[in-house]
């Protein structure tokens, strides 16, 4: 796995350049109190945002190559003593095989890329894992997989003039983090950045209106807007969902689903056509947070008379993918705040998203908020 200027990127409220927090623990994982408090004090306009996407743009100078596989022969690199292996990609120099002239001398796989180089052949990580020290037997059968069954083209997503990020078929359309951002740049105008998460996966980006502050109760004012996400390698569709952001704890809520107020749109087609539904998704929920607003406040006359018990059943449901450990803190921040009604069980998930984690399980989190707070009025 490669280490970009990317990797789990934070920043505070102020706007001075340079003035960024790294984190360097794996996306999903807890974070300590000191980390978490420096995370929520971000507050970005949305013009610094896309000033640094651009400037990752120029640093890193993405590129793609679409190529038939079998021009390319396999080759494990890393250290075989310590199993830590993963693997590069070669350019024949045979004259019999067509190969594009500007390839690099080999395309190093990111570990991501490996797993989906993997995936494609139907060669099993955990094979691969354990054969890491039997010499050249990863690099025999893989290269064996690749000439005898995998004769498609496959997209090579680029960064670094010969780091492979992403592993893709041919049909794959790219519509990288720039593009959204630029799309959706004219609907950003006084957006404050709520929660501004890349890594070389996935991007989150959560923003708010300061015109849309309204009161759930006295003294507990909330801010709507929409949050934003993608993946340049495959991971993820380009998503646009409504957004509500609690001030008092700086707790946001994803909103979408069922009931609406998400859209997803897959990385194939048109460009210009995505671009136009994301400006008609983005429209969209604007009515939809206004419906979460109004739920909000009926939360609040929903009682509960056991929110431990309730909370445990989000946890025991198999669809929530609910851990123990995040149960926990359920739990925890709950105490924090302990209002016996739904109002109270939908903060303290909302909480334990924003106080203990970022990435992808910070983005479901929220996103369970939203599903418990919708069936808990149904």
């Amino acid at each position: 796995m490669f280490n970009d200027h990317r990797q789990m990127r934070f920043f505070t409220t102020e706007t001075r350049p340079g003035n960024e927090i790294r984190h360097i623990s794996t996306p999903g994982t807890v974070l300590t109190q000191a980390e978490r408090q420096r995370v929520d004090t971000q507050l970005r306009p949305f013009s610094q945002v896309l000033a640094d996407q651009r400037q990752w743009v120029i640093d890193h100078a993405p590129f793609d190559t679409v190529v038939k596989l079998p021009i390319m022969q396999f080759v494990t690199i890393g250290s075989e003593e310590h199993q830590k292996i993963s693997g590069a990609l070669i350019p024949f120099k045979d004259p019999s095989l067509t190969a594009p002239s500007n390839h690099p001398d080999h395309y190093e796989l990111t570990d991501h890329a490996m797993k989906q180089l993997l995936s494609r052949l139907q060669y099993d990580r955990k094979l691969f894992d354990r054969l890491a020290g039997a010499g050249k037997l990863n690099t025999l059968n893989i290269n064996y997989l690749i000439q005898t069954y995998y004769n498609e083209l496959v997209m090579l997503r680029c960064i670094d003039q010969n780091k492979v990020r992403g592993f893709l078929t041919d049909s794959y359309e790219p519509f990288d983090n720039i593009e959204l951002f630029e799309a959706v740049e004219p609907y950003m105008d006084g957006a404050e950045t709520r929660w501004d998460y890349s890594d070389e996966k996935v991007t989150h980006l959560s923003v708010t209106w300061p015109s849309t502050a309204t009161e759930i109760k006295v003294g507990d004012v909330v801010k709507t807007g929409i949050h934003i996400s993608n993946s340049e390698v495959g991971l993820r569709s380009v998503t646009i969902a409504s957004y509500v952001y609690r001030l008092k704890c700086s707790n946001g809520l994803i909103g979408g689903g069922n009931e609406g107020g998400l859209f997803r749109f897959r990385h194939t087609g048109d460009g210009d056509n995505l671009r136009n539904k994301i400006k008609a998704a983005i429209e969209s929920t604007y009515m939809e947070t206004s419906k979460i607003i109004a739920q909000f406040r009926e939360a609040l006359n929903k009682q509960i008379n056991d929110p431990a018990t309730y909370l445990e059943n989000i946890a025991k449901d198999k669809g929530n993918n609910v851990t123990q450990e995040q149960f926990k803190n359920m739990l925890n921040a709950y105490l924090i705040e302990p209002d016996p009604n739904l109002y109270g069980v939908v903060n303290a998930i909302t909480r334990t998203a924003n106080q203990y984690y970022t990435g992808e399980t910070r983005y479901e989190l929220e996103r369970l908020a939203n599903k418990t707070l919708q069936q808990g009025l149904k």
